[in-house]
This record gives structure tokens, C-alpha cells and sequence, in this order.
């Protein structure tokens, strides 16, 4: 029976509250993408701004304890740049400046990033593996051109590596991290 086993929905921007208790009865979960950070306006013009404050409604979907996680699905739906769905998650703006959703749906920094780290692998089933920075984890990790907790809220999408690793081992490397960089690949 479904009930028993880890499944979920993606894309939940306008699920209705009677969909949402269908959800939490059986035991499900929501994968939910960025694409109203570049879509917020359109949503709007075609649903209505009553609407649009709860797409998604994360508050809601907090408060019956749905467990949920946030991704991208690439270029064509919503950015791969993390950071602008990260500034749309704390802002509820969109990258237009359209503030659609309502302060009931906002996360803190730290929920939002738990949204794409923690909560995303335990959505893919590999939260044994990734999610967070612990001893036997992929170590999957990166330096950020500046500090995510203060820069201010409107520039969070700005944010870069400067550093990253996978695996625990460095695949980029700019400016003072040049150096650890892998040599660039022969065309």
C-alpha cells in the first residue's frame, strides 16, 4: 500500500488544503522546485494574487508536518543557481521584485537552506549518504563569497562558490582557492 512506503509529489504550488490532508494521511512528502522565483508574476496574472500568497503554502504545509524539499528541475522551469530560490524561500520575492507570497509561507536562512540540503536528500532517499556535514557523508560542500546568515536578504541570489567539493575532494577553486582547483580538461 502506498501508505507504507516514501513517496511524494513535485511542483505543489497550488495545491488545495483538501489535497494537502490527503498528502499528510498518507504518509507523503512534496518536492518542491523554484520556478516561482522567475514564475511568480505570470501565477499571479493567471491565478490571482489571493491566490499567489500561498503558492506554495509552505506555512501550511509546515504546520501539518509534511516533509518537503527544495530543488530545482534545471533552466527550463526555474534557475540551477540554488541562491535565487534561496532568496525567494527568506524574500518571497520574485527575481522581478513581486512579493507574492505571503509572510506566513517566508522560512528563516536556516530552514531555507535545510530545504535544499537536509530535507532534499531525505526526499531522494540518500539522506544516509548527503544533507548534512557528518562522519561518513559524501562531504559535498561550499565556500560562499560571502557570509549566507548576514548578507542582506536582497542579495542572497548573488552568492557564489569560491570552493567546492564533492566526494570531499576540490572540483573548483577561484580567486584565494585557485590553487586546490583541478587542472581544467583537455578539449
Amino acid at each position: 500500500p502506498v501508505d507504507k512506503l516514501r513517496w511524494g509529489l513535485e511542483h505543489a504550488e497550488g495545491l488545495s488544503p483538501t489535497t494537502l490532508e490527503r498528502i499528510k494521511k498518507l504518509n507523503g512528502s512534496l518536492g518542491i522546485q523554484n520556478r516561482m522565483s522567475a514564475d511568480g508574476e505570470a501565477y499571479v496574472n493567471k491565478w490571482g494574487a489571493e491566490a499567489a500568497q500561498d503558492a506554495p503554502a509552505f506555512g501550511r504545509i509546515r504546520e501539518m508536518g509534511i516533509p518537503f524539499g527544495l530543488g530545482t528541475d534545471g533552466n527550463r522551469a526555474a534557475s540551477h543557481n540554488v541562491w535565487v530560490g534561496v532568496q525567494w524561500l527568506v524574500t518571497g520575492r520574485t527575481q522581478g521584485g513581486l512579493k507574492h507570497n505571503a509572510d506566513r509561507n517566508l522560512m528563516s536562512r536556516e530552514a531555507a537552506l535545510k530545504a535544499y540540503s537536509a530535507d532534499g536528500a531525505w526526499i531522494s532517499g540518500e539522506e544516509d549518504k548527503k544533507g548534512t556535514l557528518s562522519v561518513g557523508k559524501w562531504a559535498d560542500l561550499a565556500v560562499l563569497t560571502d557570509d549566507y546568515l548576514t548578507v542582506p536578504a536582497n542579495r542572497i541570489s548573488q552568492l557564489a562558490s569560491v570552493l567546492t567539493m564533492v566526494g570531499g575532494k576540490v572540483v573548483y577553486g577561484s580567486g584565494q582557492y585557485a590553487a586546490m582547483a583541478p587542472p581544467a580538461l583537455k578539449p
